[in-house]
């Protein structure tokens, strides 16, 4: 089994995981996951780093806020 099969059988039955998935249905930054489902925000970085290395979230955009640039994700498939 490839290694990034087995890290998204991990992902799929942790919750915090599962509930950054269901976050970004609708494109959404680090830090409005982190305030949204009071997940700290070091936690999402690295999730959310760990979600896009496994191909299952990806940069839908990239905005300028408050004169810093941020990134925007999404889940990478439909659904």
């Amino acid at each position: 089994m490839k290694m990034s099969q087995v890290n998204q059988e991990r992902i799929i039955f942790d919750e915090l995981y599962t509930r950054i998935i269901e976050a970004v249905c609708e494109p959404k930054s680090m830090r409005e996951i982190s305030v949204e489902y009071e997940i700290p925000l070091n936690t999402v970085y690295r999730r959310v780093y760990k979600l896009c290395n496994c191909n299952m979230l990806k940069v839908y955009a990239s905005e300028i806020r408050d004169g810093k640039r941020c990134l925007l994700y999404k889940t990478k498939h439909e659904q």
